[in-house]
């Protein structure tokens, strides 16, 4: 009791700003009504603990805010203002995919927020433990975050601070949740210890780093980097100093996705570059766009169509609609401009340099005296509003463009729908119907595949006429009849877009093969895969190149050779030495080696010249000594 006593004494005679620290070191075992079970993890600006609501019987996660005692107390003072007007801001959001805020208050002069405990594992445990997660479950994970992101967006809260260790994936549901809203690391946005932004390094906006104004498409550019890593399984900007992280940061230097992972699909690839952008006037615009880009990423029909009326939803009203194609239409004009401005540059650098040596008075006098005219029949007020009027007609004239083109579009969709639907296919987009034909093609179903193929190329849209000519090439290969089907990959050849189109049907194309590389390919198939399914740099066909079966091997060669890919030949040849079941072939291949002069084929030449049973061991014995003087 004295001890008691004479502590109250000291706390009494305290600072406020020591009795917030003393009460940090002597945690209490309760924060408001709730019981504090075990600690769940530390950080430098607070602490979070499993806690028991004994009144609903549920477990909480409460988390106690903390600081440095080093920390200004002004600094500290307005820091624990500006903690109650985030936790408020907090608890305003409602989503499946955010962890929610149940309480909030202080014991003993130390703010505490008590919210949902979600039992499962962070996202940067999960990349840490698999490294390269599934599509499938990456654009799951994507989709979860991003509508969480169009949820705090819409009420005008930016997270500032999204990345793997703040998502977190609840076991049960499977349901990737956002947490840590500005809670635990400081609230401000430009206020620190040492006056640079909050932020973790390494996820930081290129304008969080600059320390300017940061908005929702800041929280993209973080997204961006998750994104990356879910994919990579790796960091796109990390470096060995916090210094150099920044700078390939500011400079978004970072390896491309697809050299990290080759099999990665298109539309991801396209949500990595688009929100990785270095001036944020050139990202993806908001939460909208980047779920409209998701939801085309996702196989799984309900979760894409909860995306899509999660982002309907988000759209509604014309003010809404106006307000995206004008973003839209202004970033596509600064893309615009930024591709053409160094040429610009280039060009009136000698006009420039003229006007710096020589001047142009005669254009200078006649700015005057139109600016003069017009400066005394108006005011400086009337002048700028003719100046926005002007603007906002150009602004009105471009989205009118865009809704026709927007109308067109829809107007040939509801014709092709109608047309297949007229067919028998029930339908609800061109790319269902695109999806039907592939399948059509997989099975070599002609009479499907040709079906499909006629509405497909009957289309106003680009891509549906190619799909549905691609569709009737596949279909000749499937048949057998190679020359036509040579002939109708030339007119696919001729249309936009069909290198990437040929790409995504590689998988067919190489199924098709496998069951006839065997034996050996006729002239024209050969020819067909060489010169018109873009062969060259399939990892499959390299990887034949290595295959045990003579004709395996050598009818990937021939069509990586014939495509004009370079292909090492010693490997190949070594392969025919060892395993080929003619004696000529194996003694042909001695003799090619020594003709290469690469020195890799010596061990294979000295192990076949010492087996006397080998058919091409003389051979071998006399290349090893005029080729490579090997006795």
């Amino acid at each position: 009791m004295q001890e008691d006593r004479y502590i109250n004494k000291i706390i009494d005679a305290a600072s406020p700003r020591n009795i917030y620290f003393y009460k940090m070191q002597h945690q209490t075992e309760t924060y408001g009504r709730y019981k504090v079970l075990e600690l769940l993890g530390e950080g430098a600006m607070g602490r979070v603990y499993l806690s028991e609501d004994p009144i609903l019987g549920r477990q909480v996660a409460v988390k106690v805010i903390s600081t440095d005692r080093n920390l200004d107390p002004i600094v500290l003072n307005e820091y624990l203002e500006r903690f109650k007007v985030e936790a408020q801001a907090c608890a305003r959001l409602n989503h499946p995919s955010i962890v929610s805020i149940y309480d909030a208050g202080e014991e003993g002069g130390v703010p505490w927020i008590a919210f949902e405990y979600v039992s499962g594992e962070r996202l940067d445990k999960l990349i840490a433990r698999q490294r390269q997660l599934p599509f499938d479950r990456i654009a799951q994970i994507a989709g979860d975050i991003a509508a969480a992101m169009l949820h705090a967006h819409g009420m005008n809260i930016v997270h500032r601070d999204i990345k793997p260790a703040n998502i977190l994936i609840d076991d049960r549901s499977q349901v990737a949740k956002l947490c840590d809203f500005g809670v635990v690391k400081s609230p401000f946005t430009t206020i620190t210890k040492d006056g640079t932004a909050v932020g973790s390094p390494g996820y930081m906006s290129p304008e969080q780093i600059d320390n300017l104004e940061v908005d929702a498409r800041s929280d993209i550019f973080s997204f961006g980097i998750a994104l990356y890593e879910m994919l990579t399984g790796t960091h796109p900007f990390l470096r060995d100093t916090v210094q150099a992280t920044f700078f390939a940061t500011i400079n978004c230097s970072f390896t491309p996705v697809e050299k990290l992972r080759e099999d990665t699909p298109e539309k991801l690839v396209r949500i990595v570059e688009k929100s990785l952008v270095a001036d944020r006037n050139l990202r993806i615009i908001n939460a909208e766009e980047l779920c409209l880009m998701i939801a085309g990423c996702m196989d799984d029909e309900p979760r894409r169509t909860k995306l899509l009326r999660a982002t309907a939803d988000a759209r509604r009203g014309i003010g809404a609609r106006v307000k995206m194609v004008y973003a839209v239409a202004l970033r596509g004009v600064r893309a615009c401009w930024k591709k053409i401005q160094p040429f610009c540059g280039r060009v009136s650098a000698p006009a420039v340099k003229i006007y710096r040596e020589k001047g142009f008075p005669f254009a200078s006098d006649v700015f005057n005296r139109v600016y003069g005219a017009i400066k005394k029949r108006f005011t400086k007020s009337q002048i700028t509003i003719g100046i926005t009027a002007a603007i906002s007609l150009i602004a009105v004239i471009v989205m009118i463009m865009l809704f026709v083109t927007v109308g067109e579009k829809s107007g040939d969709k509801n014709m092709l729908i109608r047309a297949a639907r007229e067919k028998g296919y029930t339908v609800k987009s061109g790319k269902q119907l695109v999806d039907i034909g592939r399948g059509y093609v997989d099975k070599c179903d002609r009479h499907g595949a040709d079906g499909v193929a006629g509405i497909l190329a009957g289309s106003k849209n680009k891509t549906y006429v190619l799909y549905g000519r691609l569709f009737e090439a596949m279909t000749a290969l499937c048949g057998g009849r190679y020359n036509d089907a040579a002939a109708l990959f030339t007119e696919v050849g001729k249309l936009d877009g069909w290198e990437n189109a040929v790409r995504r049907e590689h998988p067919f194309f190489i199924h098709y093969l496998g069951n006839r590389m065997e034996r050996e390919l006729p002239e024209s198939l050969t020819d067909l895969y060489a010169r018109h399914l873009r062969m060259h740099d399939n990892q499959q066909m390299k990887a034949w190149t290595g295959d045990r079966h003579y004709w395996v091997r050598w009818n990937a060669v021939r069509i990586l050779q014939r495509s004009g890919a370079t292909v090492d030949l010693v490997p190949v040849l070594i392969l025919d030495l060892d395993h080929a079941g003619s004696a000529r072939t194996r003694i042909r291949a001695a003799e090619r080696l020594g003709d290469t002069g690469d020195r890799r084929a010596i061990p294979a030449l000295t192990a076949a010249r010492d087996n006397r049973n080998h058919p091409a061991s003389s051979t071998a014995r006399r290349v090893l000594s005029e080729k490579f003087n090997v006795r």
